[in-house]
């Protein structure tokens, strides 16, 4: 299974951080893996809560939601 690029990794981390508030450094990628047509979805962690980010191959987050 391919996962993703540290680079894409981060940008989810950033994202879910100005969407859910704190620091980036709080939402750390426990798991990704690529999926159809180029993107990849990495399950971030933060405080004990999860959240799923769909992003593509430019670093373009396509969706980022709770779990």
């Amino acid at each position: 299974m391919q996962t993703a690029p540290a680079d894409l990794q981060l940008a989810c981390s950033s994202a879910a951080a100005t969407k859910f508030g704190g620091d980036h450094a709080s939402a750390l990628p426990v798991s990704s893996a690529a999926v159809d047509g180029g993107k990849y979805q990495i399950i971030l962690e933060a405080k004990g809560q999860r959240s799923t980010c769909l992003i593509d191959q430019a670093g373009t987050v396509l969706s980022l939601e709770k779990v």
